[in-house]
């Protein structure tokens, strides 16, 4: 029990980095000089970590931000500080003072993730939905992007309409905006070709590129018998997918029973439930996905050739999560004795990542360049 708390111990230690710097004022009162002194060092010492994460343009088009989300919550990734006395300043008013701070990149990182400044786009991604709502009953289905064979006053029309509308507030609580196409009928302006009751998953993507959307959210509701039952069910199944290259970033499914047949406000009743509750669960995922920084990016895998000790495995991970900003969500897939599996996202392709050799625990982790899709480091003692 003794080793695994030292080395929960090591590895947190691990995690901080130690700043030094001097900084001067002005001011001639002490107790106000000590108070400028410590914001001034945590200003500049957070100014340097954040330039280095996301680059001097990006910080500066964002300046106003930082200093009012990231700065104001600086005890969140600097959680150690210690100054010196105070010194006057020879020939002139003021004073001086050394402070050292501790910080912890990975709290940085996920305050600037919390706020949209650490994704390589400044601003939030738009959002396009595909929905369609069926009725297994009667063979009747309803979707915005084929207007022409619908009736837009029909129940399914309806709950098509509320389905966007609760899509559209969930997002909008988490500063996400979803482009309102049966509002604004979107629809009518497609071509013939676009115009289909089922529209392929490549035709969603390609439209919500169209539409300049970096995610989509495609799926639909249904209701009718269950088989082999005489009990109708509501059904959902809500995917949402990023519009560059089409992979999930979250999924909902879910199913409530309505009982043996239903009256249509019934069935509104239940479908306003169902589908809060699914704009609620997918917003989330979406959230999620940003706040990690996954939207854009595509999964590679990492080798590390050699045998770690545990300590040595915890360090290793870390060490690979600061060496570049562009390996996002490393996490384990296989160990073994030889070597250790990771996973990793990237918006950038491997080839194109610049990494160099990294210290391990008093040891070498040499890059050895990459095989395909796979970064691959080697141990070296």
């Amino acid at each position: 029990m003794l080793f695994f708390q030292l080395v929960i111990q090591f590895v947190l230690a691990q995690e901080l980095i130690e700043k030094n710097i001097e900084v001067k004022t002005n001011s001639s009162n002490p107790v106000q000089a000590r108070t400028a002194l410590m914001d001034q060092a945590v200003e500049k010492v957070s100014e340097e970590m954040i330039v280095a994460i996301i680059g001097e343009a990006k910080y500066q088009r964002n300046r106003a931000q930082i200093q009012s989300r990231v700065l104001k919550k600086s005890g969140r990734y600097i959680p150690f500080t210690k100054a010196s006395d105070l010194v006057p300043v020879p020939g002139a008013a003021g004073f001086s003072m050394s402070v050292q701070l501790k910080v912890s990149p990975k709290n940085l990182e996920a305050l600037l993730l919390e706020n949209g400044l650490f994704y390589e786009s400044d601003g939030t991604p738009l959002i396009v939905s595909f929905i369609q709502w069926v009725d297994r009953v009667q063979l009747r289905s309803f979707s915005w992007w084929s207007p022409g064979q619908n009736d837009k006053q029909s129940l399914l029309a309806k709950l098509s309409q509320e389905t966007e509308n609760s899509l559209k507030g969930a997002l909008q609580k988490q500063n996400f905006y979803l482009i309102p196409t049966q509002a604004q009928r979107y629809g009518e302006a497609l071509s013939r070709s676009e115009q289909v009751e089922n529209l392929r998953l490549e035709d969603q993507q390609a439209l919500a590129q169209k539409y300049s959307a970096q995610i989509f959210i495609q799926g639909r509701f249904s209701w009718g018998q269950l088989p082999n039952s005489r009990l109708w069910a509501l059904t959902s199944h809500v995917q949402a997918m990023q519009a560059g290259n089409g992979r999930s970033i979250g999924e909902v499914f879910r199913q409530v029973e309505l009982g043996v047949q239903v009256s249509d406000s019934a069935l509104e009743k239940k479908a306003k439930e169902l589908m809060e509750q699914v704009a609620l669960e997918i917003a989330a995922q979406i959230v999620d996905a940003w706040q990690k920084g996954s939207l854009g990016s595509e999964v590679y895998r990492l080798r590390l050739v050699g045998r770690f000790n545990v300590i040595e495995r915890e360090q290793a991970k870390l060490a690979l999560e600061s060496a570049s900003k562009d390996l996002k969500s490393i996490r384990e897939r296989k160990i073994t004795p030889d070597e250790l599996i990771f996973e990793f996202e990237s918006a950038t392709k491997p080839d194109k990542l610049k990494l160099s050799d990294l210290q391990v625990a008093g040891k070498r982790l040499r890059f050895e360049g990459v095989d395909g899709n796979e970064l691959v480091y080697r141990l070296r003692r």
